[in-house]
């Protein structure tokens, strides 16, 4: 008796495992895999080509309002899925991608650090008035 062929994310979840990816990572890629199918109408991934996985990852930065960071996930498990699973790589991709927030440093006022230097003594002063270039 023959077994039915493994369903398109067991064999995704094996070829993760035969990478030795740690199991965050192939809960996270299964579950970007899962969404594009899903965004799909659950067709199966050989029937999707580039413009399928491109509406997908638009899809996330445009509408869903993803971070940088997830989009790439989900860009990374398609990838994987299309080139190491299904033999059949992903080669033409116009992905509109997510932007990542501009991170501004965290910069003190001089009243804050004179507060601050102000509470403490001795060594713990010492250490937080290198850093400034401070005398005390």
């Amino acid at each position: 008796m023959s077994h039915p062929p493994p369903k398109p994310l067991d064999q995704l979840r094996h070829a993760l495992r035969v990478r030795h990816d740690a199991i965050r990572t192939e809960d996270a890629d299964h579950d970007g895999c899962l969404q594009f199918i899903l965004f799909r109408g659950k067709q199966h991934p050989l029937d999707l080509v580039e413009p399928d996985v491109n509406a997908f990852l638009t899809d996330l930065a445009v509408d869903r309002h993803v971070t940088a960071s997830t989009q790439s996930q989900a860009l990374c498990a398609l990838l994987l899925r299309y080139e190491h699973v299904l033999a059949r790589p992903l080669d033409q991709l116009r992905v509109v991608r997510a932007t990542r927030p501009k991170r501004l440093p965290v910069v003190r006022t001089r009243g804050e650090v004179r507060h601050v230097l102000g509470r403490l003594d001795g060594t713990p002063r010492l250490v937080a008035l290198i850093p400034y270039g401070a005398t005390g």
